[in-house]
């Protein structure tokens, strides 16, 4: 779950809803994160007034990389979403879609 005004990720238990795991931290990258999205290996964050996504370990919730900077036409990204292949997200002026994981 993106926790916006907490600028960190919180995961929940699929089963209980219980508490798992908060990640936060300035060298997480999260600026107002505003969506989330998984191939279950990787988790990716999209922040929003950022400009940026932080892509995670889905097992340990390490940052594997921190993605920002115009060659990635991030603006204001607001959704975003995997196909297993591609991550693919939306920013407030339009859809983008990179030809590989950021």
């Amino acid at each position: 779950m993106a926790n916006w005004y907490g600028n960190s990720v919180i995961e929940l238990s699929e089963t209980t809803g219980a508490l798992m795991k908060v990640i936060s931290g300035s060298s997480y990258g999260f600026d107002y994160p505003r969506a989330i999205t998984s191939d279950g290996t990787h988790v990716w964050v999209a922040n929003w007034y950022g400009n940026s996504v932080t892509e995670l370990s889905a097992s340990t919730g390490a940052l594997v990389k921190f993605n920002n900077g115009s060659g990635y036409g991030f603006d204001d990204p607001e959704a975003i979403t995997s196909d297993g292949t591609h991550v693919w997200w939306r920013t407030s002026m339009a859809t983008r879609s990179p030809s590989s994981r950021p």
